[in-house]
């Protein structure tokens, strides 16, 4: 419902209800190589794209990479630590100041300050209730994160470890010393006489030990894997793990593993990457990609480290996961970029009914509930994604703008009458027949405002048509927003709340909540704001656009920042 356009109609936003699960759990181990996660059994390796994660503006390029099950972090070379993809749990969230070492969990992340002290953000989420991520207490030289759990490593071998705490594992019933620990759905260890010991969360269903001799221990969801000093790869899956592929991995000699949730992954001395496991084909980075100077695999997607400090990310990305630094945009929706060459780059939840085009002829782009459509520069309209009611198949014609809603979609025709298809219950399809100069469609309406600034809004009644006279409308969930012609701000509807005073040149209107440009380019945004959605950072924007629980905004330099349950933060 939100709109991303080149034209010169002032860009269309509303909301998009995305239903969006966090599940499974990621491993890191914590030890003198690496510290990431993942791997399974290869597949043929994809020719999908890979996309660049978030590198410091001044500079600082990536030193280390971690995954969780859909978020990942980056520590850079000043210490500072950016996050993106899921941040449902604020796992995303990364605090400021100065780490050594960084982790990802399942839904949390923690760092490792200079001082030993560990510091954790994020949720443990298990059947005891969330609570809030923390870390063990104490001076520590290593820290891993795991299923509502974190592990410090002290100088001395001996480990300490906090979370959720089912199954009594904080007490390290292992005991004694450690080389290495890993912190996946269970902790393992590994010993100085290179055997590997995992110990169990839940009634010891994951407990055993191998003599090996390994040189690291990696841990993932309800599997390990072990390295042995020839390079070659051994892993276990718990007896009620499904996913046999686990432990299965590929055939010769790596330099690093890393396990994830359903995922694991190998990186080779020439510094190429392959992953095994999965109910489907893993995730394999592209063909030719590389050479990675480390891998970090997490719940169906992988990250590797090239040469020049940048991350490339692979897999799924439904909640930007691999899509963190993928701009410049020129324009922007909830989900997808339009960048200058006319092409459309998307991330999100499609489940996958259709990708994306590929071809560079667009100057719109305008995203439903999971679909997307795309006005091209002939006029002619394109969508993707789920097809609800048939809302993939725009009718033919000409058009000037696209606008798309949870079910339905309108477009407005090159006389500015107005036509709308897909599901179109509660009157939303039964346009009036009048002349507009730009449309936005939110839930179950539309709205359109007119040359001489008023707007007519039809479909479901939560809606009704406001007085006065505007310059850019949004339409929302059961409520929209408008800039009025002296650049103050309302909403309207039956979730509308107030909106702060001050001038506006562009909103966006959510569920309960909406975001504003200010003329300086400042953001503003108001609402429930349960989610962080309405938090915004500092700094000047052109464009913003607000989802249920996720707010992206589109900075002069045409990267997508964005906030909420889906992060992606400041190059």
């Amino acid at each position: 419902m939100k709109t991303t356009t080149s034209s010169t109609h002032p860009p269309t936003i509303s909301l998009v209800r995305f239903v969006l699960l966090l599940a499974s759990t990621t491993a890191l181990a914590c030890s003198e190589a690496a510290m990431t996660t993942s791997a399974e059994n290869p597949a043929t390796p994809t020719t999908a794209t890979t996309q660049p994660s978030p590198t410091s503006g001044d500079g600082h390029a990536f030193v280390q990479l971690v995954a969780g099950d859909e978020h990942a972090c980056g520590l850079r070379g000043d210490g500072s630590v950016a996050c993106w993809g899921a941040n449902d749990y604020r796992q995303a969230s990364s605090p400021s100041g100065a780490f050594t070492e960084i982790a990802a969990g399942s839904s949390h992340s923690c760092g490792l300050k200079s001082d030993g002290g560990i510091v954790c953000w994020g949720t443990y989420e298990s059947g005891n209730g969330p609570s809030t991520a923390y870390g063990p207490s104490g001076t520590f030289t290593r820290v891993c994160a795991g299923w509502n759990k974190t592990c410090g490593m002290r100088a001395d071998g001996t480990i300490s470890c906090a979370g959720d705490g089912w199954g009594g594992w904080q007490g390290l019933t292992a005991g004694g010393k450690f080389k290495e620990i890993a912190c996946g759905f269970d902790p393992c260890g590994l010993r100085a006489d290179g055997s590997i010991e995992c110990w169990s969360d839940i009634n010891g269903w994951h407990d055993f030990t191998d003599p090996g001799p390994f040189v690291h221990v990696y841990a993932g969801s309800a599997y390990a894997c072990g390295l042995r000093p020839d390079g070659t790869a051994k892993c276990w899956v718990a007896p009620d793990n499904t996913d046999t592929g686990l432990g299965q991995p590929a055939a010769g000699a790596f330099v690093e593993l890393s396990t994830g949730s359903g995922l694991a992954c190998g990186r080779r001395a020439d510094g190429t990457a392959t992953c095994w496991g999965g109910s489907g084909d893993p995730a394999q980075p592209p063909i030719g990609a590389g050479p990675y100077a480390q891998i970090a695999a997490g719940q169906g997607f992988a990250c590797g480290l090239l040469g020049d400090g940048t991350a490339a990310c692979w897999g799924n990305n439904d909640k930007a996961e691999t899509a963190s630094r993928p701009g410049p945009f020129t324009s922007y929706d909830h989900s997808c970029g339009l960048r200058p060459d006319g092409t459309v780059y998307c991330w999100g939840a499609y489940y996958g009914a259709g990708s994306t085009p590929t071809d560079a002829s667009f100057i719109q782009v305008s995203d439903g509930s999971a679909y997307s459509c795309g006005l091209r520069s002939d006029g002619t309209i394109t969508c993707w994604g789920h097809d609800y009611g048939g809302v993939i198949h725009p009718p033919a014609g000409t058009f000037t703008q696209v606008a798309a809603g949870l079910a339905h979609a309108c477009a407005l025709q090159t006389d500015g009458t107005v036509v709308c298809w897909g599901d179109l219950s509660f009157g939303v399809g039964t346009a009036p027949n009048e002349k507009f100069v730009q449309i936005s469609s939110g839930e179950w309406n539309t709205c359109g405002l007119h040359a001489d600034g008023t707007v007519t809004c039809w479909g479901e009644s939560s809606v009704p048509t406001p007085a006065g006279t505007f310059k850019q409308i949004s339409v929302g969930t059961m409520q929209a927003c408008g800039v009025r012609t002296d650049g103050t701000a309302t909403c309207w509807g039956d979730t509308a709340v107030p909106v702060p005073s001050g001038t506006f040149t562009q909103v966006s209107a959510g569920f309960w909540t909406g975001c504003g440009i200010r003329g300086d380019g400042a953001a503003a945004c108001w609402g429930d704001g349960r989610y962080g959605e309405t938090s915004p950072p500092t700094g000047a924007f052109t464009h913003i656009a607000i989802n249920e629980d996720w707010t992206c905004g589109l900075r002069p330099s045409g990267d997508v920042v964005c906030w909420g349950t889906v992060a992606i933060p400041d190059p």
